[in-house]
């Protein structure tokens, strides 16, 4: 189980990819992932790091992530627990921010100015801040209420701590906190769609070796609840005949492994294969991509898959190459041979002219001449 508590600042990165350093200059903002800090020693002297985890409540205990079920037009409570590792008084802002997923696969939280649009409307806080004492934790808590009309399935809000600096005419915002998945009672729908399919296969050195074949395709979460990507792939050449290959790899832009999908996301996606036989002239691809419902009981019946075909002309080039500098020498022999052909015969010519021309201008001996006459 994945576990979405984020920490402070300093040390390694964090394995949750929803949350986000904004780093705001007096031009605009830049996004990077946030540094993390295990807690425990004190921080350095000067260094700003804090934590936040989900709190020890009614919905349970030690819980690596938040996740609520909800009634529509119920509400929910729970609260999350910010500690400071700094050796100074820490004031951090409170709020919630909705997450999506770009196009390369990372999802990332709105920033504090954006208007909510999705789960995050729903949040109430006590306080929109909180100071924590050094060495010590404070438990926020809030409320989550779901609209009579809102949707079944997966919502996912990011409720954020936020610290600002001034450091050389920079304005500095660090943002910590943690995802909260929300589950509003009633029938899911894991569905995915897949949008633009192109094939393309690499280069190999003769027929008879393999080849890697990738596809590129849209990968939307058409559904109402959080899903993880399953992709298998038929390969087939001209004839239909099937040219195997490697178990599929998927991959995004930002992930190596595994593709996750919120409700509504669209991701561009990669799916390699290996080891596949060269084929001739053509080659047909049918992509299969199953929804697998993360972190849930599996629905019933199974989810039906997306199914996408496109294929590629597959041109030998190597093959080709290999033809046209046999075709090449065998043109320059034989045109070798024709112009020696040509030669000889010339010069069989030119001595039998210089022959008959010998013969025209030779004088003749007299005949019938007597002896001593």
């Amino acid at each position: 189980m994945t576990d979405n508590t984020v920490r402070g600042t300093g040390g390694r990165r964090s394995p949750v990819p929803y949350l986000m350093l904004l780093v705001a200059g007096l031009v605009g903002a830049l996004w990077t992932p946030p540094a993390v800090a295990e807690p425990g020693p004190e921080a350095p002297d000067g260094t700003v790091t804090w934590g936040v985890r989900p709190a020890e409540t009614a919905e349970g205990v030690e819980r690596p992530t938040l996740r609520l079920e909800v009634e529509p037009g119920s509400t929910a409570d729970d609260a999350v627990v910010v500690s400071n590792y700094s050796a100074e008084p820490l004031g951090l802002a409170l709020y919630p921010a909705d997450v999506r997923t770009g196009q390369d696969g990372t999802p990332a939280a709105a920033l504090a100015a954006d208007e909510p649009e999705g789960a995050a409307a729903w949040v109430t806080l006590d306080a929109a801040t909180v100071t924590v004492d050094p060495g010590a934790s404070a438990t926020v808590p809030f409320r989550v209420a779901v609209p009579a009309d809102a949707e079944p399935g997966d919502h996912t809000f990011a409720l954020l701590t936020a610290w600002k600096d001034d450091q050389g005419g920079l304005s500095v915002d660090r943002r910590l906190g943690t995802v909260v998945d929300v589950r509003v009672a009633g029938p899911v729908r894991p569905t995915l769609a897949v949008e633009d399919l192109q094939v393309r296969a690499d280069e190999a050195l003769s027929p008879a070796s393999t080849r890697g074949v990738t596809l590129r395709y849209t990968l939307v979460n058409s559904g109402n609840v959080r899903v993880r990507a399953q992709a298998s792939v038929e390969l087939r050449d001209l004839l239909g005949r099937d040219v195997g290959g490697s178990p599929p790899t998927t991959t995004t832009a930002a992930h190596e492994e595994g593709v996750e999908l919120l409700p509504g996301d669209r991701v561009r996606v990669t799916t390699s294969i290996e080891d596949v036989a060269a084929p001739a002239l053509h080659l047909r691809a049918r992509l299969t991509v199953a929804p697998v419902v993360v972190d849930r009981e599996p629905p019933s019946p199974d989810p039906v898959p997306a199914i996408a075909t496109a294929g590629t002309v597959v041109v030998p080039w190597a093959a080709l190459a290999a033809l046209l500098l046999l075709a090449g020498v065998l043109w320059a022999v034989r045109r070798r041979r024709r112009r020696a052909a040509r030669w000889e015969a010339r010069i069989a010519a030119e001595v039998e002219r210089r022959a008959r021309l010998g013969a025209a201008t030779r004088e003749p001996e007299p005949v019938g001449t007597p002896p001593g006459g």
